[in-house]
Parts: C-alpha cells; structure tokens; sequence
C-alpha cells in the first residue's frame, strides 16, 4: 500500500506508501480538487452512462492502491468485462485484490489467465507450480500474533536484537533532535530506537533513541549487529558531508553503513564500498558465520523491481562482488527484508510468489553446495494477512519473535506484532473494535460520523455513532470472523474496509480519515490535464462529436454540474500538417462543437466560451516543414478546459 513504490526503501513508512494517496497512479496532476472528488467525478460519469473501460480500470486501480479490495474488484471486473484488449497486469492486480478479501478461487481463475498471457513471467511460473502440486498456504494455528506493545500513530517496523534489547525503526518524534517532516509521507524521519526485553514476553515501557552518532538528521532504519555486539551494520538516506545525497536525477536514494563500537560509543561511521549513488542499497542481514552480507537492491542486474543480493565479507573487512540470490528467491516483483536464521534459512517478504495479498513473508532453505536457496515456502497465516507483512525476526530458538504489518486494527501505518506459540487453554470470547473518525485535512475528529458494521454476506451488524470526538466503540462475538467497516458523515466521501478478524488481536482499532465533499479549484487550471482528457477524439477532418469524444467530455460535464459556478474556456489545438488556415478553422469548429455538446446536456451558455488556436502553439518542434513521427504530432492535437473563474 502498495507510487506506486521503488520496493518499500522508503525509511519513513516501509510498506504504507502505496497508501499515501489515493489516486497517485490515476491523476497525479490533481491538486486542488481533492483526490477524492476524482473518484466522485469518475463514477458520476458511469453512472450517466459513460462509462468507458479507461475510466473502469483508473477507478479499480484508485481503491486498489488504497487497499479498498472490495471496490477495486467491483471496477476490475467491470474493466475485465470489456472485448477490447487489456493490459494483462489487471489481471494479476485484480487477482491479488481478490485475495485480500478471500476469494482465493476466483483469484486463481485471474491468476490464470494472467499465466496464459505472461507465460514466462516469473509470477506465473511460480503460479504454474503450486497449481500443479496443490499447494496451499499453511495456517500456523500454533502461533498467535499480538501487539507488540512499542507501536504509536507513526510508522514502526524492522526489528533486531541486541545486548538484551529489541532495535527498531521507528518514525515518532525524535525528543533529541529537531523533528523533520518528510514532504511525501507527513511523518517525522526515522530513527532506530530501542526497548527492553524484560522478559520473553514482555517489552520494557522505556523506549530510547539508540544512539545519537547513528541516529542523524536524515533517516536511518533496519539494523543487524554482529555476534559479540561490536559491528553495527544500518540502512541511511545517502549524504556527504551531512548533506543529503542523490543520484543525477535528484532521487534520495539509500546505502548501507557500518559503524564499530569502541569504549561504550559507536563511531567510524562509514558507508559500505558496493553502494552507489544510482541505486539502492538497504535492509542488511548476516549469515550465521557472519562471512556474507544479504541486502536489498535495485542495482544492476536485478532481476524485478527490487532484489535480495548477497556479499562476501572478508577477512581482511574487505567486501567481494554482489551476486544475485537468483530466480529461485527473487522474481520481477519485489523482494526485501531478508533474514537468516540460527537454522540458516532465509526469511524475506515478496509480493512476486504466490501469496495472500500484498506483501508476504516466505522463507527459503539453504543449499550446501553453493549457498543458494531454494524450496520457497509461504509462512501463512497469522505471520502473513491480506495486506503487507514484511521484516521477520526470530529469537533463538524460534518460540518468538517479531514482525511488521500494516494490516487492519494497528496504531499506526506500519506495526510492529509478536509471534509466540500459542497457548491452548487462551479462549477468545469476544472481540472488540474501536477507533476514531476525523477529517482528513484537519485531523479533527467528526462528530455524529456514522460507522456501520456489515458481516461477510454484507448484512449490516450494527451501526454507531461517533462521539463529540470523533470516537466510537463496537464489541462482539468471535462469530463474526470477516467484516466490512463503513464510515461516513455528512458533506465527507465515505470509506469502507474488510476485515478479517481471525488474522487480528481480539482488540484492535480502526482509524478512518475522511476527505470533504467540495474543494476549492483555482483559476488557471486546466481540467484536460487533471483528467487525462486532452486528448478529445475526431475523426479526421470532422468536428462532430463522436462517442469516444464524449465518454471523455462526460468527465467535464460531471465537474460542471459539481460546480455550478466554474466557468470554462474550451481550447482547441491541431498538430502543423495541413495549412495554417485549415488548421485555424478546423480547431474552432472542433472547440465550439464541444461547447455545444456541453450547452446541450444543461451547462449555460455564460459559463462556456471557445477558442480556436490551429497549430499556433505547439509543445514540441513539429511545425511547418519540420519531419515527426505520429507520436510527436499527436503531443500538439490536444483540448485544453481552462478554469476562467470559480
């Protein structure tokens, strides 16, 4: 959750990127009409009728990358209905989101038409696979995952252990340093803190900053330390001097350091010799003989979006060539977060194996001849949900151990939860849910919210009403095993999540931000790029408005009525082949038949006027007696929709 992501690098929310924003792989260049009205606007023009197979597949990848699985399957399927050829993405998108909300039948269905078409993409090969041997993901009934008790509103995850200690990294206010807020994720920078074993099953209340040499102002996250606690090896935002640094196209990329621990204090700091200021490098791990390095990168030679390398270290400290864990570990999606235990096996998340949404933790074995793994395996649940697990770490012996999800009903956007063997007199009796509405702007809390509960045959349980602050409360029976939670107000969009209750703590909460309704636009914007509609189609030489030049005007003609005091001015451009005049008079016909399309479906006349401008303002070279291809033409024959007043 899922920009998309370059492969949950990011240190400031690991895996919760794919829920910052809701319509980030749809219309990115929306910014003043709230990411929310997009998804209103798109769905008015369904409902008017035009719907469109491009309006379908932007409407289920919105909810999808906001982890709303029921309403990406509702518009996936829809998209997936259509006779015209689709990217065979959707399918395994749509395949995973119906995983998230257990319909692991149909989803194989999915799964198999994508196979049929990606035959040689790792993901349906691995499909191919399971399928042929019935495999099926296990269901550890012998673990049961809890809270571990160190969470808070910001992001934590990716444990270690230490001089009887648990390292973590976390995204909360640092008291020591000057709070920094990342532009993109709105949450302080990270750091790694830690907490006290007290006991092996509990977590001391006293949580520090680790160390105030590792901990800069940038971000740091993932550590791993050597056997006898003198060798620290982390992940940190690459800088020199200080400053950050990026690669040529600014990107704040990420490397490894170590640092060495000399009379109580960490110091000689350095940045590990195989990082690079082009590529990623992060997330370290040590074999048992601490003679090799695993990490995570998207270097050269990485076979999907992000890859688990391993590195010799030598005896003289020095480091060998990176090698690639190869096709039987890492595939064209992502793999990070490896782990090895006192067993040798590797632990690491991947959404590119079979799984059951999101990110998934597996783990692999070890072969003695040459140190690869192989025989990857699917943790099942509770280790794994129908959102993103991610950073497994064990302590010896393996009875506990920890890892990090932003599945339903945790505090933050990423948690951290502790795995221990299950105790067989616990009985769960009842489960409760709680949590707060609040405005999404604002942060307030909305009074008189409604929250409604609906089981997995979407018969509504209960509804509550939010207090003075926002808040609300719902206990229950352990009968209701898959639920949907709905929250709306008045003049806000509503939002609506499933749940599994069986992969949750017996209490848990379940916070929802909601957008408003009505956003201020500004004068000046051009709604053809905020919508992806520049491009109004004619058949050549005509000025009629064809059906595919309405299912885009439709969009337009939603805002209109959404806003009743915008005003527009229709813009017409043609690209330089023919003359000049032609050009001129074509793109005015083309401009007020727009107009009048608009005029006809109700919009006044006063709030509409048009301007033909021909090939006068080209966004590329391509003009008079200058030779382009298709493509570069096409850039110049586009509409504009610019906002005269609001």
């Amino acid at each position: 959750m899922k920009k998309n992501y370059l492969f949950i690098l990011l240190l400031t929310s690991a895996v919760a990127i794919s829920q910052q924003t809701l319509l980030k792989k749809t219309d990115g260049a929306f910014e003043n009409l709230a990411y929310m009205d997009v998804v209103k606007i798109y769905e008015k023009a369904v409902l008017k009728g035009y719907g469109s197979n491009e309006i379908y597949q932007k409407l289920g990848d919105a909810y999808y990358f906001n982890a709303v699985y029921p309403m990406a399957n509702k518009w996936y399927a829809k998209a997936l209905e259509a006779t015209t050829p689709i990217d065979p993405e959707y399918y395994f998108r749509y395949a995973q989101s119906l995983k998230s909300v257990g319909e692991q039948q149909k989803a194989n269905e999915y799964l198999s038409k994508f196979s049929e078409i990606k035959n040689n993409d790792s993901r349906a090969i691995r499909f191919r696979e399971q399928a042929s041997t019935d495999a099926s993901v296990k269901n550890h009934n012998e673990y049961v995952m809890t809270d571990a008790g160190i969470n808070t509103e910001y992001s934590e995850y990716g444990t270690t252990f230490f001089n009887g200690e648990l390292i973590f990294t976390s995204s909360r206010k640092n008291q020591n340093q000057t709070t920094q807020i990342h532009q993109w994720t709105k949450q302080p920078f990270s750091d790694l803190y830690s907490a006290t074993m007290v006991s092996e099953n509990q977590l001391g209340e006293n949580i520090r900053n680790f160390d105030a040499l590792i901990n800069s102002k940038h971000n740091e996250s993932t550590a791993v330390f050597t056997k006898d606690g003198t060798t620290i090896y982390f992940t940190r935002n690459n800088s020199d001097d200080k400053r950050k640094g990026g690669n040529k196209t600014n990107g704040i990329l990420l490397k490894i350091y170590k640092a060495t621990l000399n009379k109580g204090r960490w110091d000689n700091i350095t940045e590990l010799p195989f990082n690079s200021s082009e590529f990623n490098c992060a997330h370290p791990a040590l074999s048992n003989d601490e003679k090799t390095l695993y990490f995570v990168s998207d270097r050269p030679g990485t076979l999907g979006q992000s890859d688990i390398f391993m590195v010799a270290i030598k005896e003289d400290g020095s480091y060998g060539t990176p090698v690639n864990l190869g096709k039987s570990v890492n595939t064209e999606g992502r793999e990070s977060f490896p782990y090895i235990t006192q067993k040798g096996q590797l632990f690491f998340a991947s959404d590119g194996h079979p799984g059951i949404g999101g990110l998934d933790l597996f783990k692999a074995t070890q072969n003695s001849l040459d140190g690869f793994f192989a025989n990857v395996e699917n943790l099942g649940t509770p280790f794994n949900s129908n959102d993103d697990d991610f950073a497994y770490t064990e302590a010896p012996g393996g009875n506990y151990g920890f890892i990090s999800s932003n599945r339903p009903g945790g505090k933050g956007h990423d948690d951290i939860y502790k795995f221990t063997k299950k105790d067989n007199s616990t009985n769960d009796t009842l489960v409760q849910l709680s949590g707060q509405i609040t405005d999404r702007e604002t942060g307030v809390g909305i009074s008189q919210a409604i929250v409604s509960v609906f089981n997995d045959e979407y018969i509504k349980i209960k509804s509550i009403i939010t207090d003075t602050l926002g808040n609300y409360k719902w206990q229950a029976t352990s009968q209701h095993k898959d639920i949907f939670i709905r929250a709306e107000a008045q003049k806000y969009q509503t939002q609506e999540q499933h749940i599994n209750i069986d992969k949750v703590s017996a209490s848990f909460v379940h916070n929802s931000s909601l957008t408003k309704q009505q956003h201020s636009i500004k004068t000046g914007k051009d709604l053809a790029k905020a919508f992806e509609i520049e491009d109004i189609h004619f058949d050549l030489d005509k000025w009629e408005i064809t059906r595919k030049a309405e299912e885009k005007l439709a969009l337009l003609f939603v805002i209109l009525q959404e806003f009743p005091s915008l005003s527009l001015e229709i813009r017409s451009h043609t690209d330089s082949r023919a003359s000049k005049n032609y050009n001129l008079t074509l793109s005015e016909k083309r401009a007020k038949a727009t107009m009048e399309w608009l005029i006809n479906k109700g919009i006044p006349e006063k709030r509409l006027r048009y301007k033909g401008l021909g090939e006068t303002q080209p966004l590329n070279q391509c003009k008079d007696g200058t030779v382009c291809s298709e493509e570069e033409h096409r850039v110049n024959r586009r509409s504009e929709f610019i906002i005269l007043s609001n």
